[in-house]
């Protein structure tokens, strides 16, 4: 995969993404929502003061309240340019958290191929939860959420896109009804929502990632403001201890053969 720091292409998917960012931020602003952004975004604005030069795409997250405020007020006040797509506007859409899409656009992904869902250019917003204070219990609780989110994924994945294995046990898990898996997915989600705590996950992204990321109520929020690529947005307080939880050493840049896009395929702009 070639470097592509200075690949015109990325510099349209970066103005994409800008704009989509825009428009959460206004829709947060104007209703007092808080969230941040999130990830590599959140790596972005502090390492580079914009976006990893080789990242496609961007992320923000918020808070489980915040996150279902967003999706009700959005579904009204979302630019017509844009595309809200959940669960529920969306009926091929699997995944537990929500993306702001842009219309008449193609963005590719291996796991949509062969599926009718949005396929526009993204920004991914993550919902987080409230999780056990303690470390064992709530390792526990992330394993039990990941394997049932696994199984979900590969009941949802298209044929096309599975190995032999995962078939069988999608026919297996098709016998189960979809509304009582979800429903239970959810519950799990938000088995804290009623009696919050001080440490937080998010469950639906890295979900096949081993790796444990636990975050302090207090290091996120309440949100900041923060430049990047010249607009202000939000992210979190504390956004030191956070990116060494995400990532370590975040300041380091990787190997010049990481320093790569993800996507595959041709992207198909406005």
């Amino acid at each position: 995969m070639p470097n592509i720091e200075n690949s015109d292409l990325l510099w349209k998917l970066h103005s994409c993404l800008l704009d989509i960012l825009d428009e959460i931020d206004r829709i947060c602003r104007k209703h007092d929502i808080q969230y941040f952004l999130d990830s590599g975004t959140a790596l972005g604005a502090i390492r580079h003061a914009g976006f990893i030069p080789w990242d496609d795409d961007a992320d923000v997250g918020m808070l489980r309240n915040e996150y279902e405020r967003f999706i009700q007020i959005a579904k009204d006040e979302l630019s017509p340019r844009f595309f809200l797509q959940t669960r529920e506007t969306d009926a091929e859409y699997s995944k537990f958290s929500a993306k702001i899409r842009i219309n008449d656009t193609f963005f590719p992904e291996r796991r949509n191929e062969g599926t009718k869902v949005h396929q526009g250019i993204f920004v991914d917003v993550f919902p987080f939860d409230y999780i056990s204070d303690n470390v064992k219990i709530a390792k526990k609780e992330i394993y039990k959420t990941r394997k049932m989110y696994m199984l979900w994924g590969i009941r949802h994945r298209h044929p096309c896109n599975e190995s032999v294995w995962r078939k069988i046990i999608r026919k297996v898990f098709l016998i189960i009804p979809e509304n009582l898996i979800e429903e239970t997915i959810n519950r799990h989600f938000k088995k804290y929502t009623e009696k919050p705590t001080n440490t937080l996950v998010s469950y639906t992204y890295k979900m096949n990632s081993y790796m444990i990321l636990l975050f302090k109520r207090a290091d996120m929020f309440p949100s900041c403001d923060v430049l990047f690529e010249g607009h202000k947005y939000e992210i979190m307080n504390n956004w030191d201890a956070y990116l060494k939880t995400m990532y370590g050493n975040y300041m380091e840049l990787p190997p010049k053969d990481k320093q790569v896009w993800h996507f595959e395929g041709e992207i198909r702009f406005e």
